[in-house]
């Protein structure tokens, strides 16, 4: 078997990895100041043709930013989605959150799924983290992957993780290899 590449290692990368690539895969300028959180996770629902709204692309940009990841929570994640195996390989129960076009949506599927949240829990990780979590790891893979391709690829480009995230994903470079990447054959072309 071999490596495909940053393909739903854990679970919730697949739906994650369609919104970080679209909303915040290599910047080139700061994103704005993170709003006043609302009282609702809610977030915009999808826009005309099926992709993210903008609004909620900046969510999301905003959102992962903010976020600083932990060694806490990549071993959370791991740990979280080899319980959550049999889940994931359930294509009815996974559609419940990998169908979700937003990070709110998203948030909310996983809030709202009891096997994920008890998983979750075990684990001592809140729904936000997890969701953030793997945002940051697959943007911060991704963007590490294009720069040992070619530093050009991102040449004037803005991560689309904050320094520390940035620095943890490069220390921790093989655990979130195992969780990002699932071996198998290549994908069909």
């Amino acid at each position: 078997m071999r490596k495909t590449g940053p393909t739903a290692g854990g679970g919730l990368a697949l739906a994650l990895a369609v919104l970080l690539l679209s909303a915040c895969g290599g910047r080139k300028e700061a994103a704005p100041p993170a709003p006043t959180p609302a009282p609702s996770p809610a977030a915009p629902g999808p826009a005309e043709g099926g992709g993210a709204s903008r609004e909620a692309q900046l969510e999301l940009t905003r959102e992962v930013l903010a976020f600083t990841l932990t060694d806490r929570v990549i071993d959370g994640v791991a740990a979280a989605d080899r319980d959550l195996a049999s889940f994931w390989a359930d294509p009815e129960k996974a559609k419940k959150v990998r169908g979700q076009l937003t990070y709110g949506a998203i948030l909310s599927a996983v809030e709202s799924t009891p096997e994920v949240t008890a998983a979750l829990e075990k684990n001592g990780l809140a729904p936000k983290e997890y969701v953030l979590g793997t945002f940051a790891m697959l943007g911060a893979y991704g963007y590490e992957r294009a720069r040992m391709a070619d530093p050009k690829n991102v040449e004037g480009r803005k991560p689309p993780v904050n320094e520390p995230t940035l620095a943890l994903i490069r220390k921790r470079w093989a655990d979130v290899e195992k969780i990002l990447v699932v071996p198998g054959p290549p994908p069909p072309r």
